[in-house]
C-alpha cells in the first residue's frame, strides 16, 4: 500500500505568491493522489498528462512507488534544468513554481537512489555529454552510475527507424508512461493494465538488445 508522497505536503510552506501557484499546486498534488489510489487498487486505469509539469509528476511517482525504471527518451530532458525553466515559461515565468515542482523531483531521485536493490535504464534515442552537463541532481546520479544502479544506453546513428518510435518510460510497478508527443510532452499513463505493460516492456527489450551502452564520466 502506497501513501501520498510527504513532499505534497506543501500548502503550509507556500508564502510569496502563494495566490498564483497554491492552485496549480493543489492541482497537482490532486493528480499525485489519484495515481496512488489507482496503484493501491490494483485496478487497471488510465490518465492523460498534457504537459511538461504533469510529465515531471508521473516520474515523481515512478520513483516513489518503483524498483526498476525504464525509459526510452529523446534527451532525458525531465532530469534537466532546462525543462523547469520551460515550466516557469509556461505558467507566466513563474519561477518559484518551477523550482518547486523540480524539487519534488529532486527528492524523490535521491530517495530512490538510496535504496538498496534499485536499477534505471535509459536508452537515448540519440546522446550527447550535454545532456549530462544541467542535470538537476548531478550528484545523485553520478552516485546511480557509479554504483551501477543507472544504466545508459543509445541506439545507433544506422537505426533509421528511431525517428517514428514515440518515447515511453514504464516501472516494475505495472506503471506505463507513452508519450503522444514528443515535442508538447502530452501522453497517457497507465497503472495496473497487464497487456499495455507486457508489450511496452517487450519493446523496451528490444530495443536495448540494439542499444550501444554509453561509458560516462560525470
Amino acid at each position: 500500500m502506497y501513501n501520498s508522497h510527504k513532499i505534497f505536503n506543501f500548502v503550509h510552506l507556500i508564502t510569496n505568491n502563494s495566490h498564483q501557484i497554491m492552485p496549480d499546486l493543489v492541482k497537482l498534488q490532486a493528480y499525485y493522489e489519484e495515481l496512488i489510489e489507482s496503484i493501491n487498487s490494483n485496478i487497471p486505469s488510465y490518465h492523460f498528462n498534457s504537459d511538461r509539469t504533469h510529465n515531471a509528476v508521473v516520474m515523481q511517482f515512478m520513483l516513489d512507488t518503483s524498483t526498476n525504471v525504464n525509459m526510452y527518451c529523446g534527451e532525458m530532458s525531465v532530469f534537466r534544468n532546462n525543462f523547469y525553466e520551460h515550466i516557469a515559461e509556461e505558467n507566466d515565468n513563474n519561477q518559484n513554481y518551477a523550482k518547486r515542482i523540480k524539487n519534488f523531483l529532486i527528492e524523490s531521485f535521491h530517495n530512490f537512489i538510496q535504496k538498496e536493490g534499485v536499477s534505471m535504464n535509459i536508452i537515448f534515442e540519440s546522446f550527447e555529454n550535454d545532456y549530462l552537463k544541467d542535470l538537476i541532481f548531478k550528484n545523485d546520479f553520478s552516485i546511480g552510475v557509479l554504483e551501477q544502479k543507472v544504466h545508459l544506453y543509445k541506439l545507433s546513428d544506422d537505426f533509421v527507424y528511431k525517428k517514428d518510435l514515440y518515447h515511453f518510460s514504464y516501472t516494475d510497478k505495472r506503471i506505463v508512461r507513452f508519450e503522444q508527443d514528443k515535442l508538447q510532452h502530452s501522453a497517457i499513463c497507465t497503472i495496473n493494465e497487464p497487456a499495455y505493460y507486457e508489450s511496452i516492456s517487450r519493446n523496451f527489450d528490444l530495443l536495448k538488445k540494439i542499444a550501444i551502452p554509453i561509458k560516462v564520466n560525470i
